[in-house]
């Protein structure tokens, strides 16, 4: 019988090679991308945000003014550029603010016109100048928040220098979350802080001199009815010393 005729060679080495190899296998499916837009509990900050009577515009760029200062472009290089996180962030930071002035000084930034004040001179409830203030303010306090959570100028290129919206809107709602209370008391004070100085410094004098004298006349009786020990006699001659520099020592000798 004749013998079978071999099998014709391959076209190419390619052809071989993934003859032998076999079927190729399955690709695996790419990874699912992540969604686009920030997250919900920060997409519900900004429409909270957008609810509020407080324009964007005043707190966005108030932002931007105080970002121009070298501290803020060196520690806080999550809000500098145009890049998707950094107006994240920065829109984070503006939500933030706003929702906070919104909640507890609402009406500082009533929208509805107020009524005409009843005295000429009055300032309005929607006083433009304490709405600046109020919004710096806030802008300040979450700027100093920002810079103290990342930590000096050397560590802020790393992983704790770069915050994503929600790290920022937490610092921001944890640092406006801290309450400063102006009594109207002490801003009547203000003009008065030289002479009400002057005034504690004299009591203090007074008190400091008073108690001087009592530890004199305490360091009498004690020698005449017994022996000092050494830890009064010491505690003695250190309070009569620093009441001497702080009064004087020759007037000490009138005690």
């Amino acid at each position: 019988a004749a013998a079978p005729s071999p099998a014709p060679p391959p076209a190419n080495k390619a052809a071989a090679a993934s003859a032998s190899a076999g079927p190729a296998p399955a690709r695996e499916p790419p990874p699912p991308s992540s969604p686009a837009g920030p997250s919900p509990l920060l997409a519900h900050l900004l429409a909270c945000a957008d609810a509020t009577s407080v324009p964007e515009s005043a707190a966005s760029s108030s932002l931007a003014r105080r970002m121009g200062t070298t501290v803020h472009q060196l520690r806080l290089r999550c809000l500098v550029g145009d890049t998707p996180p950094a107006a994240e962030a920065r829109g984070a930071a503006v939500a933030s603010v706003r929702v906070w002035l919104q909640v507890e000084h609402g009406g500082a930034f009533a929208s509805a016109p107020s009524a005409a004040p009843a005295k000429a001179g009055a300032s309005s409830a929607t006083d433009p100048g304490r709405q600046r203030w109020l919004v710096d303010a806030a802008v300040d306090r979450v700027l100093s928040s920002l810079v103290a959570h990342v930590g000096p100028a050397s560590a802020a290129g790393g992983k704790k220098g770069t915050l994503t919206g929600e790290q920022v809107a937490a610092v921001a709602s944890r640092a406006l979350a801290r309450r400063v209370r102006i009594d109207p008391q002490v801003d009547a004070s203000f003009p008065l802080l030289d002479e009400l100085h002057g005034l504690l410094q004299k009591l203090r004098t007074d008190a400091l001199r008073a108690r001087t004298q009592e530890r004199v006349l305490l360091a009498a009786v004690a020698s005449r009815c017994g022996n000092m020990s050494e830890a009064f006699s010491n505690s003695y001659v250190s309070a009569i010393v620093r009441a001497g520099e702080a009064l004087g020592h020759e007037n000490m000798c009138e005690f």
